[in-house]
């Protein structure tokens, strides 16, 4: 026994240790690999943020330039009147007058605004409107008109010359002026030609100044070798530590760089390995502006793997001395252990044997080690075999009885269960009545407070031309009824009639509006449509149907080769109700400009819908597409407005509508519509 005791002693340490050093071993390569892969990912990932978050700051000012000139160039668009240009001499003079207000204000707001008339549209005549940030202290300036001569020549005016032949919109590359500071300072322009019935108007536009951002990229330094890259769409070098713009990427180390331009051309960003010119093999991070430009960031594979290789040494010297420590303990422990184990071990052989009745020496149950764990658990498992075997003894002797008292239990239980489920399906009937019964109840007090009014007025007018026809017969009978009492009471029944009829229309109105809430909205035929077409022709038709005091103007910011399968006659109703709600909060009742973004995303339609109608209140908010929340006696609104459009997007078209707010602090309306599928 004490041979086979060595022995075990023997193949516990043996065994340990080598399945502590393997353990250590295949720790040590897992961890070595995950550490690359997770410092490489890391090292990736900080660059592509880097760049990423510099590529959306930089978006972010090319998106405010597109703005200030999508404005100016919407608003001459829709104002500049070429008929009377033609017809009116003074006309082109007025109406420079007139734009100069709103492209000053626009400077204001944004630092820089221009339009740039075409000299070819008045012969001898030449006007531009430039509003600067000249001292960047806030204030804008006016700044001096062109001549003739400017136009001679369209070196450094790719702003001006580029969208005219183009006819479309430009960013510039930088370019050099000294117009106003003299040389040394560099711009960037974005610029939009304006044609009216293929007529060249002129081009609006807005411009920075390049310096203002090149010295913050110059200085991107996320390691001691990386540097910063920004290359034009055509991947000309804008800036870089070594190249210029008179290189290209395309083309440098007679084109051996030439795949790096095709890979970036396919992705929006990512991450490329390649080897430079000087055969240091590098990571770039890249990113696309909005304006087709690319943001780089790369750095040196050897500055970033550096910390790996350390990180292995430091390792494998720990599993080295992790190891020895560990062959001496586990050579302590089990000496120690094997000295009890054989005492241990007789006992267990006894209980199962099914001796329960010899106890552990308590010498052992006292022992703090494992052994003394395992003695203990050995006594605690004879003494609970024992008392089990006693159990066994007397159940055997009672199952029947319990058996049958268990059965009996369930039952009750069962009974008690279905008592009380037909309770909670009373209760859920009872509160889904009275859940009906609170809206019927909140929908005809609304009704009868709007319909009060206009019929409380109605009564009133009836009842004072019935008076009047009462005096007009008894003065009559009596001949003392004159032409000019007839004139005048005639007049005033009339008076009462159209109060009458208006209040009448009004409650009429308002009964259509409920009927068109309640009635099923889905009962025309889906149709595929051009949403661009349809977008255009739908606010056409319903300016027909506007007011002659109303003027409304409307864009539509939607991709000509979208098409969507809607309830075409549903949507027109849902527009329809937006836009008089607009032209019944408009801030400016006189003129109302409606904007219309549509896109496609993941299948759905997105309508975004802007308008110049008075923000609402916040307290508002959550009651904004329930009935009669915005009625007014003032305006002439229903209240219902909202809540058609939304009745109609939701059960109508199966979408639905969120009222939201842009970076700008500008609220819009959000529908959001889904496939046919």
């Amino acid at each position: 026994m004490l041979m086979n005791i060595k022995k075990i002693r023997t193949k516990i340490v043996l065994v340990v240790l080598f399945c502590s050093i393997s353990l250590s071993v295949i720790l040590l390569i897992l961890t070595s690999n995950y550490s690359s892969l997770l410092m490489k990912s890391e090292s990736e990932e900080k660059l592509m943020n880097l760049t990423v978050g510099y590529a959306k700051k930089l978006d972010s000012e090319f998106l405010k330039k597109k703005t200030v000139a999508e404005n100016i160039e919407m608003y001459v668009r829709n104002t500049f009147d070429l008929d009377e240009f033609y017809k009116n001499d003074d006309y082109y003079d007025k109406y420079r007058d007139s734009i100069e207000p709103f492209i000053r204000m626009t400077a204001d707001r944004y630092g820089d605004a221009w339009i740039y008339f075409s000299p070819y549209l008045k012969k001898d005549e030449v006007h531009d409107i430039w509003y600067f940030d000249l001292n960047r202290d806030g204030k804008t300036e006016k700044m001096k008109e062109s001549n003739k001569d400017f136009y001679k020549t369209e070196i450094n005016k790719d702003w001006f010359f580029k969208p005219m032949h183009e006819k479309k919109a430009y960013w510039t590359d930088p370019y050099p002026t000294s117009q106003l500071f003299g040389t040394g300072i560099w711009w960037i322009s974005y610029s939009l030609p304006i044609f009216i019935d293929d007529t060249f108007i002129g081009a609006v536009g807005t411009d920075f100044i390049y310096q203002e951002f090149e010295n913050e990229i110059r200085n991107l330094n996320i390691y001691k070798t990386g540097y910063a890259i920004l290359t034009n769409s055509k991947y000309d070098f804008l800036i870089h530590p070594v190249y210029d713009k008179h290189d290209n990427l395309k083309t440098i180390d007679n084109g051996n760089y030439k795949w790096m331009s095709d890979y970036i051309d396919k992705r929006e960003k990512g991450i490329i390995e390649y080897t430079w010119i000087d055969g240091d093999e590098k990571i770039m991070a890249f990113s696309k502006l909005y304006n087709g430009w690319v943001i780089a960031i790369t750095a040196s594979k050897k500055e970033i793997y550096n910390v790996i290789k350390k990180q292995l040494l430091y390792m494998i010297t720990l599993v080295i001395i992790g190891s020895t420590i560990t062959a001496f303990i586990v050579y302590y422990l089990s000496f120690k252990l094997t000295n009890s184990l054989e005492k241990v071990t007789s006992r267990i052989k006894l209980i199962g044997k099914g001796n329960y009745e010899i106890e552990i020496p308590k010498y052992l149950l006292k022992d703090i080690s494992e052994v003394g764990t395992l003695a203990k658990s050995v006594e605690e498992m004879r003494i609970r075999q024992k008392k089990s075997f006693e159990e066994i003894t007397d159940y055997n002797s009672n199952l029947e009885e319990l058996v049958e008292m268990r059965t009996n239990e369930l039952k009750e239980m069962n009974n008690e269960l279905e008592i009380s489920f037909k309770n909670l399906k009373a209760t859920q009937e009872l509160l889904v009545e009275t859940q009906k019964f609170e809206a019927i109840s909140h929908l005809l007090i609304e009704i009868s407070h709007r319909m009060n009014t206009p019929l409380g007025n109605a009564k009133m007018s009836t009842s004072f031309v019935e008076s009047l026809i009462k005096k007009i017969k008894d003065n009559f009978k009596e001949n003392k009824l004159s032409k000019q009492k007839f004139i005048d009471n005639f007049n005033e029944m009339e008076k009462s009639i159209k109060i009458a009829s208006s209040s009448i229309d009004i409650s009429s109105e308002l009964i259509r509006d409920l009927q068109n809430i309640l009635v099923n909205t889905q009962t025309f035929d889906r149709n595929l449509v051009n949403m661009k077409i349809f977008l255009d022709s739908t606010f056409n038709y319903i300016k027909k149907r506007c007011s002659d005091k109303l003027t409304l103007y409307w864009s539509v910011d939607c991709d000509e080769n979208i098409e969507f399968s809607i309830y075409t006659k549903t949507l027109v109703e849902v527009f329809e109700n937006l836009v008089k709600y607009s032209l019944l909060n408009a801030i400016n009742i006189e003129v109302n400009m409606i904007r219309v973004v549509a896109k496609l995303e993941t299948n759905n339609l997105i309508i975004d819908y802007y308008d110049q109608s008075k923000p609402i209140l916040a307290e508002d908010r959550e009651h904004i597409f329930e009935p009669f929340t915005f009625n007014s006696f003032e305006t002439g609104s229903s209240g219902l407005e909202l809540h058609l459009a939304y009745t109609y997007i939701k059960r109508g078209l199966g979408g639905k509508i969120l009222y939201l707010k842009n970076s700008d602090d500008r609220y819009y309306f959000r529908i959001i519509l889904p496939s046919e599928k």
